[in-house]
């Protein structure tokens, strides 16, 4: 099975309510994470796990639902196509059940497809970097080395150039790529500084989460109107 899903802006609003909660010691937090707290990363994690991903059950020949996999993925903008491999069920129609938290994902389409034959795969790194239409060989050469970061600011763009194969028509593409981005705390985050809901999401996230929904429920249509308009998540990206 093929699904091609992704995040609604749950996990986005919790995660900046989260750091809007921790207020002036959101960098405390942020630096105990960066340390390797174990516990503190535990209890974000279970956060996470309240949320849940997209289980996928298949149905077996005794009747009873087996999970064949759990598609995760983290975001918003970006469609992640994932594919979960079924038991075998011989003699037998398949039925299949997704199992998620309502709210938290968006599905673009499910499809059943069959497996070929394994696929080899043929890495393209960029062959050059431009910026405002001039060739940038210093951005070329920290993309290329593993061991470099090529920083990039708010409003910076950089066109990358791939020199495809003469057969590319015979391909498929998908792009491949990892990054970082620091954030920094807003004034009007601070305002909503209240620790001990701070400490409720990290040691009861199942009750937190229940009280927020209705919160976010209620600025739902909002929150997607403003994300969806911005010049980030335009058709350009």
């Amino acid at each position: 099975m093929v699904v091609a899903c992704r995040q609604s802006l749950l996990s986005t609003y919790l995660f900046y309510q989260t750091l809007a909660f921790l207020g002036e010691k959101a960098g405390v937090a942020l630096a105990a994470l960066q340390r390797g707290d174990v516990a503190l990363r535990e209890r974000i994690q279970n956060i996470g796990g309240q949320l849940g991903g997209i289980g996928v059950y298949v149905e077996n020949a005794t009747g009873d639902w087996v999970q064949a996999g759990t598609i995760q993925e983290t975001g918003p903008l970006a469609t992640d196509v994932r594919l979960v491999r079924f038991p075998v069920v011989a003699g037998r129609d398949v039925r299949v059940e997704l199992r998620l938290n309502r709210g938290h994902w968006r599905i673009d389409y499910v499809a059943l497809v069959r497996l070929d034959r394994p696929a080899t795969v043929d890495t393209l790194p960029p062959s050059k970097v431009c910026v405002d239409g001039h060739e940038n060989t210093e951005a070329l050469t920290r993309l290329l080395d593993t061991a470099q970061y090529l920083v990039t600011y708010p409003g910076d763009e950089y066109e990358l150039v791939y020199e495809l194969p003469r057969d590319a028509s015979e391909y498929e593409l998908f792009l491949q790529s990892r990054g970082y981005y620091l954030e920094w705390i807003r004034d009007e985050w601070v305002a909503e500084q209240d620790l001990g809901k701070a400490a409720q999401l990290l040691m009861d996230p199942s009750q937190a989460l229940r009280d927020l929904a209705p919160q976010y429920k209620a600025r739902e249509t909002e929150l997607e109107d403003m994300f969806w308009s911005s010049r980030y998540a335009g058709s350009k990206n």
